[in-house]
């Protein structure tokens, strides 16, 4: 750590580990969790030292443990009787989250952990003081009721943390904060955390605390080489068909659309869905119990994309999120940093991107500049290369039923062209049309839903008779969905003259494809002829593989669409 007269900036050196009680240092190692982060590292002393101490790191940096272990090492040893330590955070899930941490490091030593939040039953919390407890963690309002109702009493209050105080200061909890801290009285110690400092947090940190030692970690801001920043540039209202654009092509494993607005959020969800992505939704309108299923759900991977609004997904803390994008530019550098810093932690990459509009390049300019970042261009592609690469990364997300298989899936879409008539293509195929997409809620991507994402003007000049549908939604003769050497087949969606399954040229296409006349009229006749994949079936009149029978319940959904599963 490089020092100065009365601050710190984090960095290497001797783990501060190696000072904590075998138990609870086993219990860390039990969770993954081997050497302190800079923050953790940077604190520790003079917490322990009982300083006042204000830190700047951004969120997932491991802030909770890098005020947690060494309040409690403070506290020594559980009473169980008035709260001696008081956490304070801007949101519920993240009051959640530090009380989730606390249980799981510091009740095997005997201590009492409460988490006061809205949303919760009065009852159970009143009744928890009641039986006693170590330590509080709260949101700012629903303390402050407490307070107000005599509920609670704060005199006992060792240690004060303040964390995350640029965004309670953002949720107008200034004067709620001023309250607890006066009953609390001066001569706690007070530990305040903020991933940015503006003016409005450096002023009320000088009424929170008495000569603080100042803690920076290296490198906190969102340039890091952990985030990679671009964005991308489109005409006003073609925000939507430029981020489904950036979803079908670049396929995120796990990320955040942030919105600004609760109707935004909804209009991109419902977009999403319609889509077959395994989207959820977060804003304030939800109810407690519904953001928790659904932040649940986003964790364990059943969703894999997240529309949310600033304010409901504050304190949020993911492991693995891949990409965070910008569904507008953010209205400050705040904002963006924030936003930015829930991607790229703990070592990993992340991508941070944002859409933007000419209107908006000189304002997202300036908070480039803040935050002190080069930006990368993103140029979307054609619509021809979005249809090629969505396929690509839906052969990729197959578990392929065999090594054979597998080894075709890791080629280009050109190289298994080059194979249609080889056996192990056609399991690929069937592989294909079973995809992932009950993995993912059981949605269908229709080919007639994607066309309007790539009706864009962002640079390429698509011609959608070979990417999309007519003739009353179904797919016309070529591309995505069409017929001749297409992605989707002719003229009945996934069959006739081409395309994915289809006739003459089209991905499994020839007259040994799926298509209507591709296994030369064999589904009726006793399944294979000449190379066409198909199943023996009564019903089946002259199609392989999703043409006009065959097995005629795939690759439709119930409302009749032709559709492809999307990963």
């Amino acid at each position: 750590m490089q020092m100065t007269n009365n601050s710190i900036v984090a960095t290497e050196e001797s783990s501060i580990f190696n000072l904590l009680p075998e138990a609870l240092r086993e219990g860390l190692i039990s969770q993954g969790i081997t050497k302190p982060t800079p923050i953790q590292q940077a604190t520790y002393k003079p917490v322990l030292e009982g300083r006042d101490v204000i830190a700047q790191s951004r969120t997932g940096s491991g802030k909770t443990l890098a005020f947690g272990l060494p309040a409690f090492a403070r506290l020594a040893k559980p009473q169980a009787s008035k709260p001696r330590l008081l956490v304070l955070t801007p949101t519920r899930e993240l009051a959640q989250q530090v009380s989730d941490v606390f249980e799981a490091n510091f009740k095997p030593q005997g201590f009492r952990i409460l988490a006061i939040t809205g949303g919760k039953s009065y009852r159970f919390q009143t009744s928890s003081l009641q039986r006693g407890v170590d330590a509080v963690v709260a949101t700012p309002g629903r303390l402050t009721d407490l307070l107000q109702q005599g509920v609670i009493s704060l005199n006992n209050i060792e240690i004060l943390v303040l964390d995350e105080m640029d965004e309670m200061l953002d949720f107008g909890f200034a004067e709620d904060i001023i309250k607890i801290k006066e009953a609390i009285g001066k001569k706690a110690q007070t530990l305040l955390f903020s991933a940015t400092f503006p003016p409005k947090v450096t002023n009320i940190a000088r009424q929170m605390v008495a000569n603080p030692f100042e803690v920076k970690v290296a490198s906190t801001d969102t340039s890091t080489g952990q985030i990679e920043h671009g964005f991308v540039e489109v005409k006003m209202g073609r925000n939507l068909d430029a981020l489904l654009g950036l979803l079908l092509y670049h396929d995120p494993e796990h990320a955040i659309i942030f919105c600004k607005t609760r109707d935004e959020t909804r209009n991109i969800h419902n977009s999403l869905l319609e889509r077959g992505f395994a989207a959820g939704v977060l804003n304030g309108e939800m109810t407690q119990n519904d953001r928790s299923q659904t932040m649940e759900r986003f964790k364990n991977r059943q969703l894999r994309i997240l529309v949310a609004t600033d304010v409901a997904a504050r304190g949020i803390d993911i492991s693995g999120l891949s990409h965070v994008i910008n569904f507008t530019v953010p209205t400050n550098v705040e904002t963006y940093t924030h936003r930015a810093g829930r991607t790229g932690r703990a070592g990993a990459t992340g991508k941070a991107w944002t859409i933007i509009t000419h209107v908006e390049r000189r304002e997202f300019q300036f908070v480039c500049s803040k935050v002190k970042i080069n930006p990368t261009r993103i140029d979307l592609p054609n619509a021809k290369k979005i249809a090629t690469q969505f396929l690509n990364n839906m052969l990729f997300r197959i578990n392929a039923s065999s090594v054979e298989a597998q080894e075709y899936i890791d080629h280009s879409v050109e190289q298994l062209v080059a194979n249609l008539d080889s056996d192990k293509l056609k399991e690929v195929l069937a592989n294909v049309l079973k995809s992932e997409a009950s993995r993912q809620l059981g949605k269908s991507l229709h080919v007639e839903d994607i066309s309007p994402a790539f009706k864009t003007e962002f640079g390429a000049n698509a011609d959608m008779s070979k990417f999309g549908s007519d003739r009353g939604g179904r797919p016309s003769r070529g591309g995505f969905g069409g017929g001749r050497g297409g992605f989707g087949g002719g003229r009945s969606g996934g069959s006739d003259r081409g395309g994915f399954g289809g006739g003459r040229g089209g991905f499994g296409g020839g007259r040994s494809g799926g298509g209507d006349r591709g296994a030369d009229r064999g589904a009726d006749r006793g399944g294979e002829k000449r190379g066409g994949y198909s199943t023996s079936s009564n019903r089946s009149e002259r199609s392989g593989f999703g043409g006009r029978g065959g097995s005629p319940k795939k690759p439709t959904d119930s409302t009749g669409k032709r559709s492809y599963p999307i990963a």
